[in-house]
């Protein structure tokens, strides 16, 4: 320990003494350098675009006609409720070259997932689980969970998981179940790269499901790490197109979790409730604003 103190009082004396010249050049200078070169900073984005198909999803063609440059500043984006062949306009617009939607449903459960990845970074292995429970309306959709590797420069493979829970409230047993299938297919998934879960899960902090999800993998949530008393309502009835008799409160119900890799750190720089003074969606979207930087062994 007096060593490595020794070492630091060094280099301050010298840098403050100008010794090692500007830019603090010579092999110091270099590895520090470089060090800070290293990792990337990697913008994310939940958002739930009320895609139902007509009549219930309204103004679907002016609306996702808007959504693309709307969304263009993130890096990832995960999207909710693209169940309408409208959403194809979001992927064909040329906004982001890498993107995948979930768009086939089954003979039980017509409608698809509603799930779609955006990407500026290529996407490697893309898997998708469905939910093994549902109820009511729900189970029309075939609600789960999509899985993409992307391959980020500078710091290798980020696996990415969008999904989208049961709603509604006296539906929390399913949720709690839904966690369990998500779980289970990020353990089938999981070679150590750091993880994030984008997605409108319909559950509040206070949800056992909520609990559940922290208990059984331990994820970080975002905007609860960088606002620790904003209540970051997504599901706002200030938002228009919001139906504000069967949702008169708000609610935070959108999220973006996180876990570190086992090489690579993830710090979380911003994370805030976005697309509100416009809306384009009956919900707001969530976005966070990660560094990831490999991880040094000392």
């Amino acid at each position: 320990m007096m060593r490595r103190f020794g070492l630091v009082l060094a280099l301050v004396t010298l840098v403050g003494c100008g010794a090692v010249g500007p830019g603090l050049q010579g092999p110091l200078g270099s590895r520090l350098s470089a060090r800070a070169e290293e990792g990337v900073t990697l913008r994310l984005l939940s958002y739930n675009v009320f895609g139902l198909p007509a009549p219930l999803g309204k103004e679907l063609k002016k609306r996702f006609a808007a959504i693309p440059q709307a969304i263009a500043g993130h890096d990832v984006v995960g999207l909710q409720e693209t169940f309408t062949g409208e959403s194809e306009r979001i992927l064909e617009s040329g906004v982001y070259p890498h993107a995948y939607r979930q768009d086939k449903g089954t003979l039980f459960h017509p409608q698809s997932s509603g799930l779609t990845i955006l990407s500026k970074y290529p996407l490697g292995d893309i898997r998708f689980r469905p939910f093994r429970k549902c109820a009511t309306t729900d189970c029309l959709a075939q609600k789960g969970v999509l899985f993409a590797r992307l391959d980020v420069p500078k710091v290798g493979p980020v696996d990415i998981y969008d999904t989208h829970f049961q709603a509604h409230a006296p539906y929390e047993q399913v949720r709690v179940e839904d966690v369990k299938d998500l779980v289970t297919f990020f353990k089938e998934n999981d070679q150590g790269h750091p993880a994030f879960f984008l997605g409108d899960f319909n559950m509040l902090e206070d949800e056992d499901a909520y609990g559940h999800f922290k208990e059984m993998l331990g994820p970080i949530d975002a905007f609860r790490k960088a606002n620790p008393t904003d209540p970051g309502y997504t599901a706002d009835p200030g938002n228009p197109w919001r139906d504000r008799a069967r949702a008169p409160e708000g609610e935070r119900i959108d999220y973006v979790f996180y876990l570190p890799g086992r090489d690579v750190d993830v710090e979380v720089l911003d994370s805030r409730v976005t697309l509100k003074d416009q809306p384009l969606s009956d919900h707001y979207g969530v976005a966070a604003t990660i560094r990831l930087a490999p991880r040094r062994r000392i």
